[in-house]
């Protein structure tokens, strides 16, 4: 019955868990999405067939089965012999990181492989957002004098508000 429920109430090993997932969700999102928003703000200005070989790029991780980034991950995560350490923090003169065995570091790379795979798709959904909105309203936002950063707040934010809501959840 409820004894159980009261028991997980009691556990710290639950509330450690439920601030892991928390920060997970949190870190990632707070990445993935300005990244994602500003992706698509500059593949927005690229000619459309570039557009579409660069944004089939960016979609590979978020296609790719789980088993293929769990290979992934541990290749680039592992010990000693991983690509991260092998290729950009011993040739910098550091210690090798422990990425997957030291906790001031299981976190970030459990979100930096989440932002690699799901900043492509978010990018996507923006980027077919920030084309739905009328070409009129950012040529009148051009005349008016509105910078980037106005034309940003006034036209394009509001314009995929819903897209980066559903990406949210």
């Amino acid at each position: 019955g409820l004894k159980n429920f009261e028991s997980v109430l009691h556990d710290a090993r639950f509330w450690k868990s439920i601030s892991n997932s928390f920060f997970y969700v949190l870190g990632t999102i707070l990445i993935t999405l300005p990244l994602a928003f500003s992706l698509a703000l500059n593949l927005l200005s690229l000619p459309k067939k570039l557009r579409s070989s660069l944004v089939f790029c960016l979609i590979i991780p978020g296609l790719a089965m789980p088993g293929v980034l769990s290979t992934l991950f541990y290749l680039f995560f592992h010990g000693r012999e991983g690509v991260l350490n092998q290729y950009f923090i011993q040739p910098l003169g550091f210690q090798s990181i422990n990425w997957m065995m030291d906790p001031n570091f299981i976190m970030p790379s459990m979100i930096l492989q989440s932002v690699w795979r799901w900043t492509g798709v978010i990018t996507l959904f923006v980027l077919c957002g920030l084309e739905g909105i009328p070409q009129w309203q950012i040529e009148a936002a051009k005349m008016e004098g509105l910078g980037l950063l106005g034309r940003c707040q006034s036209i394009w934010l509001p314009g995929v508000r819903n897209l980066l809501l559903f990406a949210v959840v």
